[in-house]
This record gives C-alpha cells, sequence and structure tokens, in this order.
C-alpha cells in the first residue's frame, strides 16, 4: 500500500509549494496527509489530489473565465454607480461621503486589475505568466492588494466617522473636516500600496495560478511564507477592529432609538428627522459588519474546503464579490 503511493507522494511535494492569497497554506489537509505518515484511505482522496494536482482542462479554464468576468461585470457596475451617486447627492457631501468615494475607487483599482490578469493568465495560457520568476508578472500583487489594503483601511476610518458622528455629534466638524477625509482616503491608498511593495520581491510574489484551483498565491519559501502570514494578520486585525467600533456604534443608535420612542417630547418633524439619520446609521453598520463577515469567509475558506471549485469560489470569485457587494 504505502509502495503503491509513491508517485502520489512525488506528485504532492513536487506541487505543493504555494501558499494561499489570503494567509492560509493551499491544500494544506490534502498535502500535509500526503507528506506525513498519514496515507490517503479512499479513493475520494486520491481523487481530490488528482483533480487539485493536474492541469485544468479548456472547459474549466472556460469556466473560470465566466465566474470571474461575470462577478467583475458586477462589480464594477455597483461601485461605478455608487461612486456616481456619492458624488453627486447632497446627503454624501461631507467627510463621511469622501470617505466613501475613496473605498469605491480602490474597490474599483483592484476588482479591473484582480479580473484582468486573471482573464489574461486563462487565455494566453502561458506558464510564465504564473511564474514570479518574470518581473513583469510581480507587480499585479501591487494593483491587487494594495487597493485592497486599502479599502479596509478606508472601512475602518468609515467605521471611526460613524461613531464620532453618533457619540459626539457636537464636535463631529471638527474631528472630521472634508479635508481631513480626503488625506486620510489618499493616505489610506497610499499605505496599503508601500505595503504591497514586496510583492516585487520574487519570493514575495502574489501570482495567480491557472493550475492550482485558480488562486492567487505566494511561494512557500520562507519569505512567503511570511508575507502570507503579514497578509493574514493585517485583514484579521482591520476588519476586527471595524467589526468592533460598529457594534458599538449600532448598539448605542438601538438604544438611542428606545429612548426616543420612551419620550413623547420630539416634535413630529425633529422626529421624522432623527429616524431618519438613524435608520441611515443602522444601514450602514448592518453592510459593514456584512463586509467583515465576508471577509472572514475568504480568509477562513482553506480550513473549510478541499474541492477545487469550492476553493475557487471562496477565494478568487469571493474576492471580487466581497469589493463588488461592497459598492
Amino acid at each position: 500500500m504505502v509502495a503503491s503511493n509513491g508517485p502520489l507522494l512525488h506528485l504532492a511535494r513536487t506541487n505543493s509549494q504555494f501558499c494561499d492569497a489570503r494567509g492560509i497554506l493551499c491544500n494544506s489537509y490534502l498535502i500535509c496527509n500526503l507528506q506525513t505518515s498519514v496515507i490517503p484511505r479512499t479513493w475520494y482522496t486520491i481523487v481530490q489530489v488528482f483533480t487539485i494536482m493536474f492541469r485544468n482542462s479548456e472547459l474549466e479554464d472556460g469556466i473560470a473565465i465566466a465566474c470571474i468576468a461575470t462577478t467583475a461585470v458586477l462589480g464594477l457596475s455597483s461601485n461605478g454607480i455608487s461612486l456616481y451617486i456619492a458624488s453627486t447627492r447632497s446627503r454624501f457631501r461631507n467627510a463621511f461621503g469622501i470617505l466613501c468615494r475613496s473605498f469605491l475607487i480602490c474597490n474599483l483599482q483592484a476588482i479591473f486589475a484582480l479580473s484582468a490578469w486573471c482573464i489574461i493568465v486563462l487565455s494566453v495560457k502561458s506558464e510564465e505568466l504564473s511564474s514570479p520568476e518574470l518581473f513583469f508578472t510581480r507587480p499585479i500583487g501591487v494593483f491587487v492588494n494594495g487597493p485592497y489594503y486599502g479599502s479596509l483601511f478606508v472601512h475602518f476610518l468609515i467605521s471611526l466617522n460613524r461613531f464620532c458622528a453618533f457619540a459626539y455629534a457636537t464636535k463631529y466638524n471638527q474631528l472630521w473636516s472634508e479635508s481631513r477625509a480626503l488625506i486620510a482616503g489618499i493616505m489610506s491608498w497610499v499605505l496599503g500600496t508601500t505595503i504591497s511593495m514586496g510583492h516585487l520581491d520574487g519570493g514575495c510574489s502574489l501570482t495567480f495560478h491557472k493550475n492550482y484551483t485558480y488562486r492567487f498565491s505566494y511561494s512557500r519559501s520562507v519569505v512567503g511564507k511570511i508575507c502570507s502570514t503579514t497578509d493574514a494578520l493585517i485583514t484579521t486585525v482591520a476588519i476586527t477592529s471595524t467589526a468592533c467600533i460598529d457594534l458599538i456604534t449600532l448598539t448605542k443608535i438601538l438604544a438611542y432609538r428606545r429612548r426616543m420612542q420612551e419620550t413623547d417630547t420630539v416634535s413630529s418633524a425633529g422626529e421624522s428627522s432623527g429616524e431618519g439619520r438613524i435608520l441611515f446609521f443602522r444601514q450602514s453598520c448592518i453592510l459593514g459588519l456584512i463586509y467583515v463577515f465576508y471577509i472572514f469567509t475568504m480568509v477562513a475558506h482553506p480550513y473549510i474546503f478541499t474541492n477545487k471549485w469550492l476553493l475557487f469560489a471562496s477565494s478568487t470569485v469571493s474576492w471580487i464579490l466581497v469589493q463588488s457587494m461592497d459598492g
């Protein structure tokens, strides 16, 4: 039994050189089982391994392209429409609106760069486009991860902005002027891009591998593992902080709404205006929490799935979809 699995073990060792782009080891369950004394006990596990390791067919590439293109069109449309609304509506002509436009621009850049590169790699079918050894394939990691980080940072600032608007309403204009919000949005993009500059190094490059469940990944070198861990850490800290602030704000909003319903001292006009603002803040907080949930799902998917298409759907497609629904 052990001898008959020799080629399979060799195949796993040969091809298990990549880490998932969100910081989790790609196919770690199957590969670690194969690399240790644990031998696959069923043909189902063996089929899973060969499905992951072998080159994908023309039909599979076509399905992947269709999924990526459809999701990207949805994302570009939703973020583009939202950007237009945030730029023209009077409600968004403030610091909050500037921050919203900032993350929408980051989303548009990330979706376009990610989807365009995936489609190019799957269409050209050149192994060199999936190789970090060529320098011209490395900047894609900067173009994809830079705005992704920028969007995360802006979302944290938006959650902080919502909290200040509700908890410190009288000092809001002092804390969040339009010029400060603009600087904060620009610096978020600059910081995200600066962090991603490390992808220009061959050992830390973020590459889309069409033969590895259609996912972006780092190499399994020491530097690649550091980048993978850093990626996951930044994402986790950013979204956890955002979720905590949004939960606090939402709790305060609901408590304030209950107090308003218990008193009759507010005029009908003032009550209507206050209810409108509360509803807007509540919806904004809930949408922020949904965004956090999807990001957590995208980070945790390698621990949950082993099927190639589920991994593809929960990584590359989810990456585009998260920033699409964000719009």
